[in-house]
């Protein structure tokens, strides 16, 4: 009895000094980021230190890869309950696949599950040119594919690329690996940082806080705020989620703005170097918040923004 005590509370001990050294990692990051905040002369510093926001930055590892694991490209490691998608008989891309609960005690985001596998595929017609294929930047929604998987890894297995699936589609895999920070919005256009009423003092401020480094607003990122090429991938999203391009129509524009706050990012990424047979674009897989939370992924949305 003695034993099986010592045991169990062996393994609480191990449970509460992991959990505390995950949170107190999350902790003194944003500790970190408030206090360059506060190195900068701000107006209204408390309302700047609330703009920031986690992300997990997701970047290329020369790591082995392990059934399961996180990766970019390769085939996808599936359980038998879930197929490679298609649209219209055709195989889709297969972008790649994030393992949650590697990143779990990288955020405290109350929506996105802290286990299981998604999994992000897209459809594209074959390759016109060198420069890649022909495609739209808001993708029609029978077009793309996000799966997620909540069972046991032992139950996943190794798949092979679809025969009809092209050559150039068939893209080596890359493991990748995660490194959580914190940033400010990058672009004026997005949701909170309108809603913000800054001073001219802080406004410029931040856009000096901001252009310290040349790689604060990656695209290559899970959670927080991506980095947009054109417009806020807020307004993307949203035009998506209803179907529409009609920028200048007054009623859409309303249903935009109550659509704006409610979307996180799922999952952003880059194609070039990894995906640029198809083309160089930004990928970004957003999600309302409900949905999320409700994990309903087939109402993922994925957009793309190029030069």
């Amino acid at each position: 009895m003695r034993k099986t005590l010592t045991y169990f509370m062996i393994l609480f001990m191990l449970f509460s000094c992991n959990n505390k050294n995950s949170y107190s990692f999350y902790d003194k990051k944003l500790n970190e980021n408030i206090e360059d905040v506060k190195a900068f002369k701000f107006d209204e510093t408390e309302k700047i230190v609330s703009l920031l926001e986690p992300y997990i930055y997701v970047f290329d590892s020369k790591k082995k890869i392990k059934i399961g694991d996180s990766k970019f490209g390769g085939t996808p490691d599936l359980p038998q309950s879930l197929n490679w998608p298609k649209f219209n008989n055709n195989p889709m891309v297969f972008f790649g696949q994030i393992n949650l609960e590697h990143i779990s005690f990288l955020h405290k985001n109350e929506y996105l599950p802290k286990e299981g596998i998604l999994y992000f595929f897209s459809y594209f017609k074959n390759p016109e040119n060198e420069y890649g294929a022909e495609y739209l930047f808001q993708i029609p929604k029978t077009e793309y594919k996000v799966l997620y998987y909540a069972g046991s890894i032992s139950d996943l297995r190794k798949t092979k690329f679809p025969k009809e699936l092209i050559k150039k589609y068939q893209f080596k895999q890359t493991a990748i690996e995660y490194e959580l920070d914190f940033r400010l919005p990058c672009s004026n256009f997005g949701w909170k940082y309108q809603q913000a009423s800054f001073t001219d003092n802080d406004k410029s401020t931040m856009t000096e806080f901001i252009e310290r480094f040349d790689d604060y607003c990656m695209s290559e990122v899970i959670l927080g705020i991506p980095a947009p090429i054109q417009d806020d991938l807020e307004y993307d999203w949203s035009y998506a989620y209803l179907e529409s391009l009609d920028y200048h129509n007054e009623e859409i524009k309303e249903q935009v703005n109550i659509l704006r706050p409610q979307f996180i990012n799922l999952f952003s990424f880059s194609m070039y170097d990894r995906f640029d047979t198809i083309g160089i674009s930004e990928c970004y897989f957003g999600i309302k918040k409900e949905d999320l939370k409700n994990k309903d992924f087939d109402k993922t949305i994925f957009v793309m923004q190029g030069t």
